[in-house]
């Protein structure tokens, strides 16, 4: 057993047991039980991460970590008769790293302060602290930096601890560790002195800053003697205040909404932009407008309410929607809002601060009932019987199909080159769907057809969809391959061909998909079965399955959407006999040292690349013959062989190889 101590961190590690088994009497052609390789850790379970080859005698752990070190013990067992194991010592070696953020510090003058420096690492880390980019070093009637009790201590565990805390010691503190692997460099602290209670420097913080806090601060220091003022003005920037005094009007089909005018919010920063949010009493979705005055470009973008910090702004210049007739007002024109329907809105304000609070959404508007304005989206095609034209279109969302009476109107017609040919039929579906079947005769099978669709209410019917092509049913084919016939390709397969399908209308009646092989043993006709070639173009495929030796019959048949076409002539068809073969391998011989016992013979150890080595079986020669015969190697299977040299007492093996016959 090997012994393995250091690992570098983040590379994988490999673990090989080594076992050996001595036979004395038969040890040439006496059986070989095989051995069990178990692994175990000491503190603790084996990582999950850990993978497992060569029936568990080879360990691998990639990407190791600190946390995978330990003792790694191995044993191995022979059918319970001999046992042994030895163990593996792992340690995993890392650079440092930190295990907690530094942090910035404002302590008040006279306070202790413990600047946190914790890092792991293996072997465990050294630190060193910096104070504005300069090692924190002693320095003679100012700061005195020991390990013992002083004013600046650096602790064992990596810790900085300042007491007494005075305004010189304000500045930015880096604390790095290091060991032999690398160099962890802490982030900066910046630590800052605050007189609460009096003393030498005071100071003022605002949490949370809001425009409300905006204004003259006037600061007073006072003794016993005398008194000192002095103010400054505080300006707050940030994104603009919410909007207020909302409110609108309905003309038509479009919402004139009016909003109290922020030319400029309270830090002194213009107002960019005024984006809209309009949203739909049904699905209670928003839908972003940009449209403003002279503007019709609806982006129907739709969120749910909990998401407004996430929608996307439309850039709307604020000179935009000042209203003219009212100038301490904006104004936007919604437009393309669906009859029928009732919207609420809201509106935003943006700065180069970004996007400040929208405004209380408005009260809902009910936009006039009128026909449909929206015509529905894509049609295509839909399965159906022969002698149908079936298809689909995406159905208007309840907003934009609203009132009494509501449905679809289809229309349909046979493609024609004929411009005057204008004769479209037509039906009505009422209610709110998405599919429509009409009936154009059998004959018509598998032909274009001009389709488009509208929708309707009780005020009128809507605009149609454009012109889409639509293929009526399919038919079943009426051809059937010809001159079917083939061979036998192994012993549980056979090769069958037949002659190109004329692929036209007339003999496929539709889209051909491809063609089903159906066959049967010559002496059990109760048992069909087939197999599928999806292929427009095929002329050949392979039937696998078969019983060996065996008599088969076979015809074929052409299928397309609608189902199977007639069956082909039958050809009867006789599979292979299920030989195995022998494979003779020649290979250099391994020479042994001189101190080895004399040679007695080689084997041949073989198996199916498929399988396990413990179902290998061994071809014997003995000598000194380079050469040998394996028997017994199926055809068409790749077989993996070892090269074994045989000498008392133990076997000498070589790199297993490969071959297929």
């Amino acid at each position: 057993m090997r012994y393995f101590r250091h690992k570098d961190c983040a590379s994988d590690v490999r673990r090989k047991c080594m076992s050996s088994c001595h036979h004395v009497n038969s040890h040439l052609f006496g059986p070989r039980l095989p051995l069990l390789y178990t692994w175990r850790r000491d503190n603790g379970p084996i990582p999950q991460k850990a993978s497992f080859l060569d029936d568990r005698r080879v360990l691998i752990l990639p990407d190791a970590q600190v946390e995978d070190s330990g003792n790694y013990t191995c044993r191995v067992e022979r059918a319970g008769r001999a046992t042994d194991s030895g163990t593996i010592s792992l340690l995993v070696q890392a650079a440092p790293f930190f295990m907690f953020p530094l942090r910035d510090q404002h302590v008040d003058i006279n306070s202790t302060v413990s600047l946190r420096c914790q890092a792991g690492g293996v072997p465990t880390p050294t630190y060193a602290w910096f104070k504005n980019g300069q090692p924190l070093t002693s320095i003679p009637d100012d700061v005195e930096v020991s390990g013992n009790v002083s004013r600046v201590m650096l602790l064992t565990s990596g810790n900085l601890l300042i007491s007494q805390i005075q305004p010189a010691d304000q500045g930015r503190y880096t604390c790095t560790a290091e060991n032999l692997y690398g160099v962890a460099l802490g982030q900066l602290y910046s630590a800052s002195c605050v007189s609460a209670r009096g003393g030498s420097q005071t100071g003022l913080y605002i949490i949370n800053t809001q425009f409300e806090h905006e204004g003259v601060y006037t600061c007073r220091a006072m003794t016993v003697d005398d008194s000192a003022v002095s103010s400054a003005y505080l300006t707050v920037q940030g994104p603009p205040s919410e909007p207020a005094g909302l409110y609108g009007q309905v003309r038509n089909t479009s919402v004139h909404p009016y909003v109290d005018t922020w030319r400029k919010s309270r830090g002194g920063n213009p107002v960019l932009q005024h984006p809209v949010q309009v949203q739909h009493r049904i699905c209670l979705a928003l839908q972003i407008h940009a449209n403003a005055r002279n503007i019709v470009s609806p982006m129907n973008l739709s969120y749910k309410p909990k998401y407004f910090q996430d929608i996307f702004l439309p850039e709307l210049p604020i000179a935009e929607t000042v209203n003219q007739e009212q100038p301490t007002k904006c104004s936007y024109i919604i437009t393309d809002l669906s009859p029928g329907s009732s919207f609420s809105f809201r509106v935003s304000a943006v700065n180069r601060y970004g996007v400040g609070v929208p405004s209380q959404p408005s009260a809902y508007f009910k936009i006039p009932d009128a026909a449909p304005r929206k015509a529905p989206d894509t049609i295509s095609n839909m399965f159906s019987s022969m002698g149908t034209l079936a298809f689909t279109w995406t159905e208007l969302k309840p907003e934009d199909l609203t009132g009494d009476g509501v449905g679809y109107k289809v229309y349909w017609r046979k493609k024609s080159d004929s411009i005057s040919d204008d004769r479209w039929q037509s039906d009505t579906v009422t209610g709110r769907t998405n599919s429509y079947v009409a009936l154009v005769g059998e004959e018509n099978f598998y032909l274009e057809y001009e389709v488009k669709v509208g929708a309707f209410n009780s005020l009128g019917n809507g605009p149609n969809t454009t012109v889409y092509i639509i293929m009526s049913a399919e038919a079943l084919p009426a051809a059937a391959p010809r001159n079917v016939y083939g061979y036998g390709y192994n012993a549980t397969a056979v090769t069958v061909f037949w002659n190109r399908l004329d692929n036209t209308r007339q003999f496929v009646r539709g889209k051909l998909r491809g063609f089903r092989i159906n066959y049967w043993l010559a002496k059990d006709a109760s048992v069909q079965r087939f197999s599928k070639v999806w292929c427009e173009s095929c002329t050949t495929a392979l039937v696998v399955g078969l019983l060996p030796n065996e008599g088969y019959w076979v015809n074929v048949q052409a299928f397309n959407a609608a189902g199977l076409g007639p069956k082909g002539e039958n050809y009867y068809m006789i599979t292979l006999l299920n030989a195995t073969t022998a494979c003779k391998y020649s290979g250099e011989v391994s020479t042994l040292a001189l101190a080895e016992e004399p040679l007695v013979g080689y084997k041949l150890r073989w198996w199916p690349a498929t399988e396990n080595v413990l179902t290998a079986h061994d071809t014997v020669v003995l000598g000194h013959q380079t050469s040998g015969v394996i028997v017994g190697i199926k055809r068409g299977i790749v077989t993996l062989f070892a090269f074994l040299a045989s000498a008392l007492p133990g076997t000498a093996t070589s790199r297993p190889q490969s071959t297929s016959h």
